[in-house]
């Protein structure tokens, strides 16, 4: 299974180009049930500090990766990071594994054979037409990868006709333009789209659901239609519309977009972070707890919500923004009242400043922003 994430320090910083030390563990029952398998691996980030690597793949630590039940109840994927590239370990986190790759649940679904799926490369001087003679032949309802890698001449890829995938990677190929992905509904681990510099077009409307999101440098993205994801990272895109998304499990990375047509029913979301998008005024998100949320360097944004807001982890970064009076007092005094009520909540940091125009707080808002100092939380206006 392919597995992706950011790596953040204790700052909250992207750890870019750096060597790691990555532990995965799969757990059974419940997200603090029995680790039937764990294996370490050596990996290094790149520049959106993401790292990729194959779950099964790493060197064995307990059990085999064969051996896992994957019908024996829920599952779940552990990670464990030491960003010094060595074996001191630090929980990184813990999600469900929603779906399970219909080639490893194939041992348990009571079928004598193996069903493991056909994966289809095209790579190195392919043609657009040989391409399209090697999908034809060899796309089929067992079909669960696509490596798209290093092609020099290839600028056009349809592949519509897929419906799901256990894991898709489209990397380094230097003419390419234009991705069709239309028909596909559903990504059991990863999708991956980086380091294409012609691309223009990504049709991925019908995907509903994909563990893993990567696309960075494309025209338009739309993936208008996705409900649920565990991270999603879409980086330096002039157009991408993420309407439907309702629940990104983990990270929610957006960033360098010139038309981005926002969730307005993201309910749930641990790291939300978005910036330098050009267009949007108003941002609307009903979600209960939010872990960390940055929100900044957006040059119209004069509006942020959170109109179901419970909890707060550690920092809400809304810097940098064009927020408006009444929007630093609504916010403090949501803040101040969510705060109150969390027992023992630890202490907070809240960024509002260097608004553009500059925009202090007023009338309540001053007397909101004192309240939550002096309960031990640092709170910056202008």
């Amino acid at each position: 299974m392919s597995y992706q994430s950011v790596v953040r320090n204790a700052s909250n910083q992207i750890l870019a180009n750096q060597s790691i030390g990555v532990k995965i563990s799969i757990v059974e029952g419940s997200i603090t049930g029995t680790v039937v398998y764990s294996e370490a691996h050596t990996t290094t980030t790149n520049a959106s500090g993401l790292f990729t690597l194959e779950a099964g793949g790493g060197t064995p630590t307990t059990g085999t990766f064969s051996a896992i039940n994957w019908g024996n109840g829920s599952h779940y994927i552990k990670s464990e990071i030491d960003v010094t590239g060595g074996t001191n370990y630090a929980l990184s986190g813990t999600m469900e594994l929603l779906s399970v790759p219909y080639a490893l649940y194939a041992a348990n679904a009571g079928n004598t054979q193996t069903h493991f799926r056909t994966t289809i490369y095209l790579s190195g001087d392919i043609t657009n037409a040989q391409a399209a003679a090697k999908i034809a032949s060899e796309l089929g309802p067992e079909t669960d990868n696509i490596y798209i890698r290093n092609t020099t001449q290839l600028t056009t890829v349809d592949l519509s006709a897929m419906t799901h995938a256990a894991a898709i990677e489209v990397v380094d190929n230097a003419a390419l333009t234009n991705l069709n992905f239309s028909g596909l509904t559903t990504v059991y681990n990863s999708l991956n789209v980086d380091q294409n510099p012609l691309l223009n077009t990504v049709l991925l409307q019908s995907l509903t659901d994909c563990s893993q999101v990567n696309v960075n440098n494309a025209s338009s993205v739309n993936l208008s239609s996705i409900l649920k994801c565990t991270n999603l990272y879409v980086n330096n895109v002039t157009t991408l519309n993420l309407s439907s998304l309702t629940k990104c499990y983990n990270e929610l990375t957006v960033n360098n977009i010139t038309n981005f047509t926002p969730p307005t029913n993201l309910v749930k979301c641990r790291n939300l972070v978005m910036y330098n998008i050009a267009n949007i005024t108003a941002l609307t998100f009903p979600i209960a707890d939010v872990y960390m949320a940055q929100i900044y360097g957006n040059p119209l944004l004069s509006s942020i919500s959170f109109p179901a807001l419970s909890t707060i982890g550690t920092e809400l970064y809304l810097a940098l923004n064009a927020l408006s009076t009444a929007t630093i007092n609504s916010l403090l005094h949501q803040i101040s009242i969510v705060l109150a009520a969390e027992y023992a909540g630890g202490f907070k940091h809240i960024v509002l400043n260097m608004q553009t125009p500059m925009t202090a707080p007023s009338g309540q808002g001053i007397i909101d922003k004192q309240t939550l100092v002096d309960a031990g939380h640092q709170i910056e206006t202008d």
